[in-house]
């Protein structure tokens, strides 16, 4: 599904020649077909399904009491729990998937016809599922105990009230847009 839903994509881009430029003549099937269509949003919601199921198995491995039993049962997320490396490596590869896919697009933002339809395409067809995918590795690394400085940090006062305000926005944003 999340593989189809890319190539779906890139199809769908390479077809209307989309542009990763908001300003490019194109883009009304950009927004028309793209970003409104449920059935483009398949990648996306097949990595939280996925997402899911793996926070739904790192609940049933924290259920476990006896050490020895989790390792037998569950031996990948044991050892996510025990590597401070991983934790660091997982860390820093969600920042920076995340921070790519955020950054990437400056040049062809200000110049829409800069980049060629082959790039373009590969950028619609991963920059969304790769976003996903760099922000579930970050969130990985809390949901299995790494990264307490990082736990302590979030956990202040100003970013409950910051959550808060997030989660209104976002019940505003689908008037908005």
């Amino acid at each position: 599904m999340i593989i189809g839903d890319s190539i779906l994509i890139v199809y769908m881009c390479l077809h209307y020649q989309l542009r990763v430029g908001p300003f490019a003549e194109e883009n009304w099937y950009l927004f028309a077909y793209v970003f409104q269509k449920p059935f483009f949003k398949l990648h996306t919601f097949g990595a939280g399904i996925t997402a899911a199921f793996w926070y739904m198995k790192i609940l049933s491995f924290r259920r476990i009491s006896e050490d020895r039993e989790r390792k037998m049962r569950h031996p990948v997320i044991a050892s996510m729990h025990e590597s401070n490396l991983l934790h660091a490596v997982m860390f820093l590869l969600g920042f920076a998937i995340v921070l790519t896919t955020l950054l990437i697009s400056h040049q062809a933002v200000a110049a829409p016809y800069s980049w060629s339809m082959a790039e373009n395409a590969a950028y619609f067809g991963i920059a969304r599922l790769g976003y996903v995918v760099g922000l579930y590795l970050m969130l990985f690394v809390f949901f299995t105990g790494g990264f307490t400085f990082g736990k302590a940090f979030m956990s202040r006062a100003i970013f409950r009230v910051l959550g808060k305000l997030a989660f209104e926005s976002a019940l505003i944003t689908p008037m908005m847009v």
